[in-house]
């Protein structure tokens, strides 16, 4: 086992043992002047605050500075290279009216990583009152990602990188021993999920093809203005399986429920066409239940939980 993957897995079974800078530095890499902060409160793990050039022109600047290299970390490098990636391919194919951030800058300096993208106008798809347009504006992202993702060469693929069955199986029982440490009252739940998981490991091995995953496409994570969509934070942006996409889309919290329920028709249809997609649910859920939620989410991923063991055990 390597040591970022040491790293990881201690971070995932002890939080508390790292640490977060929260203070936005007045000057980056000697050319960005701080405007203000973007994230109030406690941002952790990142931090996001608006920045200028010497010419006026606005970025945004993502920064995580901690004690341990931890996932948030590996997630932050992973997003620069991703962007890196996405950027000369919009170059290289017209896209229309969906983008992702133009990537300026990045430094990665010991416990530091910084990452600089041109600001981008617009206001997020959850801040949209008709559940109809934003049920668009997110096809329409999907769409969007999925050419680009058939744009992208082999080397492309491959700097972006390529989540298998083996990556997932890995890290799946230090997440589930984690969660369970966490939520001991879900104990059924999630146990039987792991079952599910063991007995379905054939579908993670079965002939595929990736496709580009962005990992945590929700309405907060999608600007739109009267000229353009821009979709952002692809720190967990990856190649893996199809319907990777859809099932932490239908997990995230910060998807509403008629999003969800819009979203659940595509799940079930997965889940009778592949069981690889239940499989997904239980650890994506299960990866969800590692720190305290609120009530909501707590309910929410439990469902989730509950339907794909149900689905699975059909």
């Amino acid at each position: 086992m390597n040591h970022k993957n040491i790293n990881i897995i201690l971070a995932y079974l002890l939080p508390t043992i790292n640490t977060y800078k929260f203070e936005l530095p007045e000057l980056l890499i000697n050319k960005y002047k701080l405007v203000s902060k973007i994230s109030p409160g406690n941002p952790k793990p990142f931090l996001l605050g608006l920045y200028k050039d010497k010419s006026g022109k606005k970025f945004v600047a993502k920064i995580w500075e901690g004690r341990i290299k931890d996932i948030n970390y590996y997630n932050l490098l992973r997003e620069s290279k991703v962007l890196g990636v996405l950027n000369a391919v919009q170059k290289r194919i017209k896209l229309g009216k969906v983008s992702v951030p133009e990537l300026a800058d990045c430094l990665n300096q010991g416990n530091l990583v910084v990452v600089i993208t041109k600001f981008a106008e617009g206001k997020r798809v959850s801040e949209i009152k008709s559940t109809k347009t934003q049920f668009e504006i997110y096809q329409k992202s999907r769409e969007f990602l999925l050419r680009l993702s058939n744009s992208c060469t082999k080397a492309e693929m491959n700097a972006i990188g390529i989540k298998n069955g083996k990556d997932f199986l890995i890290q799946y029982p230090f997440i589930l021993g984690k969660s369970l440490i966490t939520y001991p009252g879900k104990w059924r739940e999630l146990l039987k999920g792991g079952l599910n998981v063991m007995e379905g490991l054939p579908a993670f091995f079965t002939t595929h093809k990736y496709v580009f995953i962005h990992g945590d496409l929700h309405l907060s994570n999608i600007l739109v203005s009267e000229k353009q969509v821009t979709i952002l934070d692809f720190e967990q942006s990856v190649f893996s399986f199809p319907e990777t996409e859809t099932v932490t889309s239908l997990s995230s919290r910060l998807n509403p429920r008629k999003i969800k329920e819009k979203l659940s028709g595509s799940f079930t249809k997965s889940l009778e066409e592949n069981p690889r997609a239940g499989i997904l649910a239980i650890i994506c859920s299960t990866h969800n239940l590692i720190e305290k939620v609120s009530i909501e989410c707590l309910n929410s991923y439990t469902q989730t939980l509950i339907l794909a063991n149900k689905q699975l055990t059909k």
